[in-house]
């Protein structure tokens, strides 16, 4: 699916495109999921079970994010690369310093880490484990988020408008 298709579209309509096995239960903030836990979809060769969808304060969806269940992989950000050209930035992590921490695990079957960083960036390719990778183009941008020690991407299309 090409998703920045559904920015500037009302809510409803995006609904209707992503799939009638998301639901929006039971938060109803624009979070859709499919139900089942073994399900999921492919954004190109990678694999995700969650949409979050955001409106502007005229209605219609302002951004898209995609919830990947790994690491943007290779495959996929070359499919990217086809579709999209060459990003217009790959930002690398340099010099990271953590500003606080806190560990939730008065749960035992849940256990919580929070962290706030920051981060020196440099430009950098896909090979350097990326932070950050940027495709502005015009009307809208895509910003894939990678999370390496969750194992994780999170792929944003937001109007640009």
């Amino acid at each position: 699916m090409k998703f920045e298709t559904l920015l500037g579209n009302s809510i409803a309509f995006a609904a209707s495109c992503i799939g009638e096995e998301f639901i929006n239960k039971p938060f109803q903030n624009g979070t859709y999921f499919l139900e089942k836990d073994s399900s999921y979809k492919l954004f190109y060769d990678s694999r995700y079970n969650c949409l979050s969808i955001h409106e502007n304060d005229r209605k219609v969806v302002h951004s898209i994010t995609v919830h990947l269940l790994e690491v943007l992989n290779f495959k996929s950000f070359n499919s990217l690369v086809a579709q999209y050209g060459a990003p217009d930035h790959i930002w690398v992590a340099t010099n990271t310093s953590m500003i606080s921490e806190t560990i939730d695990d008065s749960n035992p079957e849940f256990k919580q880490r929070l962290t706030k960083s920051e981060h020196d960036l440099r430009e950098g390719t896909f090979e350097e484990k990326p932070l950050v990778i940027i495709w502005n183009k015009g009307d809208f941008e895509i910003k894939v988020l990678f999370r390496y020690e969750q194992n994780q991407s999170k792929i944003t299309y937001r109007s640009l408008e």
